[in-house]
């Protein structure tokens, strides 16, 4: 059985979908990104404050699916930060503690990857999430929100599409074929 949780958020900032819940005949798993939907599983409860995102699978049937293309995802290039010249901090002040926002106090700015596959483009984050769903099929297009709805064995899910990427991204093409 698929296990949920690497599918659903990290972090204290969102509580409410750091663990898959079930409602009605469902049972979802979600990380803000990317949104799972399977029949309902018995040893997953109901939540009271679990979102109201049925509607988003509204206009998931009657779709066109391919296989989902196996790339190779290359390692994203290192450079440091040009808005905290690699110090890590939002000011230059001596006492200052304030990360820098752009990298997180890293002092490093990691090249974005962006996976092209036909009339959209992912998150190669995203991308490595997807990979782990078995017997996955992609849709040709996203929907009018700039979801990709996707199918796997035992499930439905959408993904949500960039809307832009970084001058600097790496680009790999995922090309959508027929089975």
């Amino acid at each position: 059985m698929l296990d949920l949780t690497v599918f659903c958020a990290r972090g204290n900032h969102r509580s409410h979908i750091a663990t898959p819940w079930s409602a009605g005949e469902w049972t979802y798993a979600c990380d803000g990104w990317l949104i799972l939907r399977v029949p309902r599983r018995a040893d997953v409860p109901e939540r009271s404050d679990a979102p109201l995102i049925e509607r988003f699978f509204a206009d998931v049937g009657a779709r066109e699916w391919r296989p989902f293309p196996k790339v190779a995802l290359p390692q994203p290039k290192v450079r440091r930060c040009e808005d905290c010249k690699g110090n890590g901090v939002e000011h230059e002040c001596p006492e200052c503690s304030c990360e820098c926002w752009h990298c997180n106090g890293s002092g490093q700015f990691h090249q974005q990857i962006v996976v092209r596959c036909g009339s959209y483009e992912l998150n190669a984050n995203r991308w490595r999430y997807l990979a782990l769903l078995p017997g996955l099929r992609l849709a040709t297009a996203a929907n009018k929100n700039r979801h990709v709805p996707f199918e796997f064995d035992g499930g439905i899910g959408l993904v949500m599409a960039m809307r832009g990427h970084d001058e600097d991204a790496a680009i790999v093409d995922a090309p959508l074929v027929e089975s």
